[in-house]
């Protein structure tokens, strides 16, 4: 689409969301990997502004997105803001493609930040393990939300990233031989991390970015928000967040390296798809490779113990 295609796209978007709005503003949002994001600043008709943010998944080479992901996405943030928890209010969800070339759905946009000061990061592992215990503490056959993927294999997915290399000949074979635990499922964001989480007064404002959803084994979104930690926190912070969501939980932890090994391993394969400066990646893929290594570390113990 064009420039003109575009305002016109969001001047209809604007009325849809309330008759006789006027859009004032529009602006795009940086952040997002696989996903367009908008902004929109409209007056209302009794004369407030208020802010929205249009969002519309794109493919990536480590992920395609179906006809379906938006409708899945909305839907279930619909859900879970009727359960009270922290995400945005969903407005309006546009599968039609007569107005943008893709679904879309538009959100109310929330306030705050997805920075972390360092004094308040112990606290902010604290209240993303609270916030996770919440999520999988949900019903998923109470909280049911039509076409919501089941979690993927973790085995069959590290085996995958993990290269097939002598050096990591031995970890493969650990894993191949792997038996997962027998957990019940739960609902997952899929990509807990601290990027996807809008803070606002030392608290959180609205989780975000739920595209990856499924249900599955809480211990999945534990191992990708151990991971992102990692790189940015420092290993201190992940004992913190892991922790913590392990004081209050009695589920079986036994595949934490394996979901661990998986999560860093695609970390460092797909990373350089990421958008990232070449100073930042390379920090980050420092930090990647020692967590993977503590997991492999792990698991061959465990393996040949």
């Amino acid at each position: 689409m064009n420039d003109a295609q575009r305002i016109t796209a969001f001047q209809l978007i604007s009325r849809r969301i309330a008759e006789d709005a006027a859009l004032i503003r529009h602006w795009p949002l940086t952040g997002g990997v696989s996903a367009s994001i908008d902004a929109l600043e409209l007056e209302l008709p009794d004369g407030q502004q208020t802010r929205f943010v249009v969002r519309r998944s794109r493919d990536h080479e480590w992920k395609d997105q179906t006809e379906h992901t938006i409708e899945i996405e909305f839907n279930l943030q619909q859900a879970l803001f009727q359960e009270g928890l922290p995400v945005a209010e969903q407005v309006l969800l546009d599968t039609t493609c007569k107005t943008l070339p893709t679904p879309f759905a538009v959100m109310k946009m929330v306030d705050g930040s997805t920075e972390v000061p360092d004094a308040k990061v112990e606290s902010a592992m604290r209240s993303m393990a609270e916030f996770l215990l919440r999520l999988h503490q949900l019903d998923p056959e109470r909280v049911a939300v039509p076409g919501l993927p089941a979690r993927e294999d973790p085995v069959a997915g590290a085996l995958v990233y993990i290269p097939d290399t002598p050096q990591w000949s031995e970890l493969r074979q650990a894993i191949s031989r792997w038996q997962t635990a027998d957990v019940p499922a739960s609902i997952l964001h899929g990509d807990f991390w601290p990027g996807n989480i809008i803070w606002h007064n030392d608290q959180i404002a609205a989780v975000i970015d739920w595209e990856d959803a499924a249900t599955g084994t809480p211990v999945s979104d534990i191992a990708c928000c151990r991971a992102e930690i990692m790189a940015m926190y420092g290993p201190q912070a992940v004992t913190l967040f892991t922790d913590h969501y392990h004081s209050q939980s009695a589920l079986d932890f036994s595949d934490q390296p394996l979901w661990d090994a998986y999560c860093g391993f695609a970390a460092l394969a797909t990373m350089h798809s990421w958008g990232l400066n070449p100073d930042d990646e390379a920090a980050r893929r420092s930090s990647t490779e020692l967590f993977v290594k503590q997991a492999a570390d792990q698991i061959t113990a465990q393996r040949t113990g």
